[in-house]
């Protein structure tokens, strides 16, 4: 194996490095004696898990006690529609003429969306009278 001269002294250099890198980091035993320090009381984590097991078992019972009692009394569990009022105009409020007009509405655009093909035009299919409601058809000499 050739040494280049280069390349030891790169190493050294990188041997030495790490080790003025491991004197200055801090041990790990210090952070894990800190970190347990911190640590709460077995007797605390005790209450808390068995706070967080009581609310747990509270809800499953809850939910048990509901299915069981739309399974076993369906009379209990029927659900009856609520009577709408007959609709007049007297008993509609003011408000519900606009959300009429609001789901009536149509895009004054919505014809351009649509493609030649989707639409029968005025003497495709014969009809000599046409649908009124149909755009005229454009023609490229008037373009």
């Amino acid at each position: 194996m050739d040494t280049d001269p280069q390349q030891d002294r790169l190493r050294a250099l990188f041997s030495e490095l790490r080790q003025k890198d491991e004197q200055r980091a801090p041990r790990f035993q210090n952070d894990w004696d800190a970190a347990m320090s911190r640590r709460q009381e077995p007797g605390a984590i005790a209450w808390g898990r068995l706070a967080a097991a009581i609310v747990l078992l509270s809800l499953g019972v809850t939910v048990a006690a509901t299915l069981h009692s739309r399974l076993h009394h369906p009379e209990i569990a029927r659900h009856t529609p609520a009577r709408i009022p007959a609709d007049t105009p007297q008993s509609r409020p003011a408000a519900w003429a606009m959300a009429d007009s609001i789901t009536e509405w149509q895009s004054p655009t919505a014809f351009l969306l649509a493609a030649p093909t989707d639409t029968e035009w005025a003497g495709d299919a014969g009809d000599e009278a046409g649908d009124d409601a149909a755009p005229p058809r454009s023609d490229a000499r008037h373009l």
